[in-house]
């Protein structure tokens, strides 16, 4: 099955070797990820001027960085918010055991409405890019319902967590990271942290 391109079209992300990740330097970053998504669609536009963009946020870690990143959308992507269609549809992506395993992840579509996702731009937002698995399970699984094009938004790209089958890559990132287990600004540990507005190395001891 063709796949939708998913070419790399922003900037490199900033690489942080220190933890934390101050909320200015996330402002900054998702500020410049919704400029970067905006122009690229303006490329494709409807007949009649108008912009389909599904986002589909990857509960829920993904929360917070997509209601910074939509809210970008009409303040730096130069589109008045009346030219944007923009249906939010999330996704539960639910793995087993300690470590993500391609054939055991299950994508819950019971909240998404797939009319917003056929023949539609879609992109995909989540918090972490670890061993890339979990993102592939929801490509996989995107592509059987056609969409227009498919593109994946991540605010942290954990490189060094790559599996060597992974063959998808971001299309847009906000930072890399190196190993570490990271809370705030929607991530959690054991359902804590989340509402920090920066992100940190998580204060609780794991081995």
């Amino acid at each position: 099955m063709p796949q939708p391109a998913t070419e790399m079209t922003t900037r490199e992300p900033d690489h942080i070797d220190q933890f934390p990740i101050s909320e200015d330097s996330i402002r900054n970053r998702v500020c410049e990820i919704g400029r970067q998504i905006i122009e690229d669609l303006q490329k494709d536009p409807n007949a009649d001027g108008t912009i389909d963009l599904t986002v589909m946020p990857v509960l829920s870690g993904a929360f917070m960085f997509t209601a910074d990143l939509v809210r970008h959308f009409h303040t730096v992507g130069g589109l008045h918010p009346h030219k944007l269609i923009c249906p939010i549809e999330p996704l539960i992506a639910r793995s087993y055991g300690e470590k993500i395993v391609a054939d055991r992840v299950e994508v819950d579509w019971r909240m998404v409405d797939e009319k917003n996702i056929r023949d539609k731009h879609v992109l995909v937002v989540d918090d972490i890019f670890d061993s890339g698995r979990t993102l592939m399970a929801i490509r996989e699984q995107l592509l059987t319902r056609k969409p227009k094009s498919l593109k994946f938004a991540i605010l942290l790209d954990k490189i060094c967590g790559r599996s060597p089958d992974v063959d998808i890559q971001p299309d847009y990132t906000a930072f890399t990271i190196p190993d570490a287990w990271v809370v705030g600004y929607g991530m959690d540990d054991g359902g804590l942290y989340r509402h920090f507005p920066y992100v940190d190395v998580t204060p609780r001891p794991h081995p």
